[in-house]
């Protein structure tokens, strides 16, 4: 924890970060958020008490991505995010927040974006699911103005039912660009060309070996 600091205690599967709020504290943090159903009278006075902490933490990400006129280019697909948010931090150079490993989720999303400042330029922000839904809401958080979609497969399955399933959530992504954001599509799977055919604004930009896309390989 640095000086300074807000600390978000989040509640998972086997810890629950409300624990530690304590022990932030002492190491330095000036407040913390906690949700209002924690004990309250084991807590420093200098609390924020929100109904849930994790959104607590992606309303502020979508705050501090509100500050900043910056292209913000979001990476999603079955496979191949990682991968491409990685080209992208080297075509890009200095002044660009890239999200850290695979943090793709309703955390590190949230805590990529936090880390934008004045000296930023350009942020990539690799975005996962686990289920429905989730896609749609990191990208009201990050609203980016580009969409990168790698492809869509029949992995990660569990929590979307389907390849279709997953199409739908992917498909996210795209339609939460803005009127003027530049979807970058894969034209060689089959359904991302039919996640294509239900975009209405903005550029589309497609990849692939076929040679009717934008850009294409031999």
């Amino acid at each position: 924890v640095a000086p300074g600091a807000l600390f978000v205690p989040i509640r998972g599967k086997r810890f629950d970060g409300h624990m530690f709020v304590e022990q932030a504290f002492l190491h330095g943090a000036s407040f913390s958020l906690v949700s209002r159903d924690a004990d309250l009278s084991r807590m420093p006075r200098n609390v924020i008490v929100v109904r849930d902490t994790k959104r607590a933490l992606g309303d502020l990400a979508r705050w501090q991505r509100s500050r900043f006129d910056v292209p913000v280019i979001g990476v999603t697909g079955s496979c191949g995010k990682t991968t491409v948010k990685e080209m992208l931090r080297q075509v890009l150079g200095d002044g660009v927040v890239v999200s850290h490993a695979s943090f793709n989720n309703d955390i590190g999303v949230p805590l990529t974006l936090l880390r934008m400042d004045r000296t930023t330029r350009a942020a990539v922000v690799e975005i996962g699911t686990s289920g429905p839904g989730e896609i749609a809401y990191l990208t009201n958080i990050a609203r980016p103005t580009v969409g990168v979609l790698t492809t869509i497969e029949e992995a990660h399955l569990e929590g979307l039912g389907s390849v279709r399933g997953v199409m739908r959530e992917k498909s996210a992504l795209l339609h939460g660009l803005p009127q003027d954001g530049a979807a970058i599509v894969n034209a060689d799977n089959y359904y991302c060309r039919e996640i294509l055919e239900t975009l209405d604004h903005g550029t589309t930009i497609t990849y692939g070996t076929w040679e009717d896309a934008t850009v294409f390989g031999m």
